[in-house]
């Protein structure tokens, strides 16, 4: 016997690439309509989950989301390398 299991996900009113949560880590966005943005899918189908969180003080479809956890060391090595190529002529 297979068990399948799925699970509801409800997306943002625009797309948000990745090349965008790459470039600025923590990236605003609004939940999209339930009758448009709303989708149940299989679990296995879910390639690149995002940590979500909602704007406590702001509007109740605003929220916020994280670029993933295994991309934080590409993030910060490409950081790093920006802040050194400022810094030549200052050692």
């Amino acid at each position: 016997m297979i068990i399948h299991k799925y699970v509801v996900v409800h997306t943002a009113s625009e797309y948000l690439t990745m090349m965008e949560i790459e470039h600025e880590f923590i990236c605003e966005f609004n939940l999209g309509s339930i009758d448009k943005c709303v989708f149940i899918m299989k679990v296995e189908c879910l390639i690149s989950p995002l940590h979500v969180f909602k704007d406590y003080g702001g509007h109740h479809l605003h929220h916020f989301c994280v670029l993933p956890g295994r991309k934080w060391g590409k993030y910060y090595s490409n950081y790093i390398e920006e802040v050194n190529k400022g810094m030549d002529g200052y050692v």
